[in-house]
This record gives structure tokens, sequence and C-alpha cells, in this order.
């Protein structure tokens, strides 16, 4: 519409142009001759003009062939009107103006090429622009529309996030749990138990089981906490070699049915109690669970869990004696969905004659558990590693390092720089 709008408007403008321009050129003659111009009317000089007066017809400039139209002028001599029309010979326009000046009868003829040139430019301008504006109106639009949608696709990929991180985390416990209560039933029902050893071992697998209860509370808050990303990790230092016990007692009758030991060896430096500087006791409990989890999964025999004080760092180190990991894994084996496994692979976990469920379902395997532990080791500002055993011994190696708190003797907190 505003392109439309200009090219009216220069249209008229040029009409009126034209006119004015034709009127001074009859203007300018008398008697049958033709004025000498200024040098500032150039658009007049242009004008080819035909005079005829009782002496006949003279002509100015250069005149299209064909022209003047001596028809035209008598008419206009008789009637004493003006007579305004376009013309095309030759392939070009003209304007063609006939009016009465004095006793004379004056033609002028202005070639339109010039104005003719200036809207085709015109045209051309405006098809650029409009081109250029709607590339632009386009660009803008696709970027307000990606700003606008960003804050629902990161909402959407944070719930879709904490739905499979919630669900692969809480899996692992429950498991654990159901473990320990199949257990702990098997074990009751068998009759060469007295009664103050029944009764023991109920209390033992109650506390057990109040315990892995405790921690599947923990680890739903914690996984709300780390939805979000706003809210900082708590100021309070966390005894690692504690988080590493509880782990290990955890996955203990998993490991147990399995056929698979777990050993665990905790080095204290001579400082005193090394701690990580400030975290979530769930979320490293969570990190723990998963890498003794893979370790029992992937073992033949055996699993070595190890806490390891340095001067400005601690490690949680988990060792098994399974084949190891593929060369070609290990770049991306704490990506989300990098199992190594099947999907539909199962642990050599459970089983009918430990104690599982008949017919129970092979537990799948997506790929989550070390990318979380990735996830928790940077909430930490921490770095998690794989490689496989040295030496030439097999099996998988998985190093968790933390920053440190170390606590003296006179209650003084040392806490170290990454």
């Amino acid at each position: 519409m505003v392109s439309t709008l200009v090219v009216v408007v220069v249209v008229d403008a040029q009409r009126q142009q034209i006119v004015a321009t034709l009127d001074q050129a009859i203007a300018t003659a008398h008697g049958g001759d033709v004025e000498q111009h200024d040098s500032d009317d150039s658009a007049v000089r242009n004008v080819a003009i035909a005079v005829s007066d009782p002496h006949g017809l003279r002509i100015e400039g250069s005149m299209p062939a064909g022209l003047p139209d001596r028809a035209v002028m008598a008419a206009v001599a008789r009637s004493r009107t003006v007579d305004q029309r376009q013309l095309e010979i030759g392939g070009q326009s003209y304007a063609v103006r006939t009016a009465r000046h004095g006793d004379d009868t004056v033609q002028a003829v202005l070639d339109l090429r010039e104005q003719r040139a200036e809207i085709a430019r015109l045209l051309q301008a405006i098809i650029i622009s409009a081109s250029i504006g709607v590339v632009l109106v386009a660009a803008v639009a696709v970027w307000l529309g990606r700003r606008a949608v960003r804050p629902l696709a990161q909402a959407l990929d944070l719930q879709q996030r904490f739905v499979t991180d919630a669900a692969h985390e809480l899996r692992t416990p429950l498991t654990l749990l159901s473990t320990r209560a199949q257990l702990l039933g098997r074990r009751l029902r068998q009759d060469s138990l007295s009664e103050p050893q029944r009764q023991a071992e109920l209390d033992n697998g109650v506390r057990g089981i109040v315990g892995d209860a405790a921690n599947l509370t923990e680890i739903l808050e914690d996984l709300l906490l780390a939805a979000d990303r706003s809210i900082e990790l708590p100021d309070t230092p966390v005894d690692l070699a504690e988080v590493a016990r509880d782990a290990v007692d955890a996955a203990e009758p998993a490991a147990t049915a399995a056929g698979i030991k777990i050993n665990l060896a905790v080095e204290h430096s001579d400082a005193g109690a090394v701690l990580v500087s400030s975290g979530s006791r769930p979320a490293l409990l969570r990190a723990a669970n998963a890498l003794i989890d893979n370790a029992i999964s992937h073992a033949r025999s055996q699993v070595e869990v190890g806490v390891i004080a340095h001067r400005h760092s601690i490690d949680l180190v988990v060792t098994d004696d399974g084949p190891g990991i593929d060369a070609d894994a290990l770049p991306r084996i704490f990506d989300r969905f990098a199992s190594q496994r099947s999907s539909h692979s199962s642990d050599p976990v459970v089983g009918s004659e430990s104690g599982a469920p008949a017919g129970a379902s092979p537990r799948r395997h997506y790929g989550l558990g070390l990318a979380l532990v990735s996830d928790v080791a940077t909430r930490h500002r921490g770095s998690v590693a794989a490689q496989n055993r040295p030496n030439g011994t097999s099996g998988a190696m998985f190093r968790l390092r933390l920053p440190v708190t170390t606590t003296h003797s006179d209650g003084r907190d040392n806490r170290a720089a990454q």
C-alpha cells in the first residue's frame, strides 16, 4: 500500500510538471518565434515547439516524425481550447499540448523518456527495498518466535529430564529395597533359626528397609532441588566415607544375590576427617549408588569401592573385574542414553534362586546412570572419569573427584580450592 501510494504521488507530480513545462514552453513563443531560454530552463529547452500564425508554420527543436499534428492545431485555433494528449511514436512516448498564445496556435511536444526512466528506477528501488523488508521481517519474526518458544522448550526439556532422571534414580534404590525385603522374608522362613536369631534378623532387616525408605525420600527431594537451577547446593560438608558405606550397605543384598563381593576401603589423611566441602548428601549417595550398581552389573566376582583423601580433593573410586570399557564407547560413556548394552539386556543381579519374584522382568538399561553421575559431579564443582584398569587387568575403574574441607583437631575448617 505504501509503495502504491508513493508511485501514485510521483506519477501525479510528473504529470503536473509536464503540464507546467509545456505551458512554459508555449508561453515563450511570440510572433512565431521562440524566445531564448535562461540556462536554468533545461526542461523547456527539451521541448519541441510548432507555432502557427498568419505567416505560416515555424518549428523550433527536434520534432518527432509525424508531428506537429496540424489537424489538432487547426481544431484548437477554431475552438480556442487547450488539447492535452500522449502519443506513442516509434516506441517512444510523447506529451503533446496544443493551446492559443495570443494570435498564434502553439503545439509543444515533450519526450517522456526521462520520466519513464524515473518511474522504472522508483519501481526497482521499491521492489528491492520491499524484498529486503520482507526478508528482515521474516528474520525478525523467526527470531521473536524462537525467543518466545524457547522458555516453553526449556521447560518441556527440564520436565522430560526430571521424569527420566527421577524414574532412573528411584529404580535402583527401589530394586535394592525390594531385594532386601525378599531376602528378609526368605531368612525368616528358615526353620533352623531360633527365636532370638529370628528376632535379630527381623530387627536388622526392618532397620535396613527403613533406611532404604529414608534414602528414597532424600533422593526424591534432591531430584526436585536439582530440577530448579536457581537453588544452590547446601553449604554443608558431607562425609564421603559415610556416603560410600551407606551405598555399599544398600547394594550388599543385590551383590550377594548375584554372587558379587563388595570391598570398601577408606583412606583418611593425617589432618583429620576429610569431607566434601559443600554439597547434597542425597545427590552424592545417588552418584555412589549409580557407580556401584554399574560395577555390580558388569563384575564377574568382585567390586572394590575406595575413598581416597588428597590434600585438595577426595576421590570415590569404584572398580570391577568385568570385561572393561570398549575403546569406542569410552569418550561418550557419560553422555545421556549412551549405554553399551541393549535397553532390553538384563542384569545378572537377581534371579529366581536369589529371592527375586518369579516371572520378574529383566532390568532395562537406558544409559542414564553415568550421565547423572556426571551431573552430580558438575553440581559439586568436581569431575568424574572412567578408564580400564591398568597393568592389563580386566575391568573398569570410575573415579569421582570432589573438592574437600579438612577438619582439624581444634575444630577449624580449611576449605580447599578446587
